[in-house]
């Protein structure tokens, strides 16, 4: 990412900040809830009450941000929009 969006990838992509989060239980974090599971969502909420706001703390950021997945990452993607809408603009799932 850093080659292409700089003049010598010829600025083919905007300067990004990239998050990458390692998971201890992937199970847990990534598969959805079941609709009779009362519990909250603990990833998602991780997402938007500790990561971003560290990140927009720390870092000059924009307001748009875009979640990405794959395998087990790309099911969290697809099932985040409906628990809380707001926290990305995009969303992008690796099929292989």
């Amino acid at each position: 990412m850093e080659h292409l969006s700089s003049e010598y990838g010829d600025e083919k992509c905007p300067k990004m900040i990239i998050v990458a989060i390692l998971h201890e239980n992937r199970t847990k974090d990534l598969l959805p809830l079941a609709a009779s599971d009362e519990s909250s969502d603990g990833f998602t909420e991780f997402l938007g009450k500790e990561r971003i706001p560290y990140i927009d703390k720390k870092y000059p950021t924009q307001p748009y941000r875009v979640l990405m997945g794959h395998s087990l990452g790309g099911l969290r993607m697809a099932n985040t929009p409906m628990m809380q809408p707001q926290l990305f603009n995009a969303y992008l799932a690796l099929v292989i």
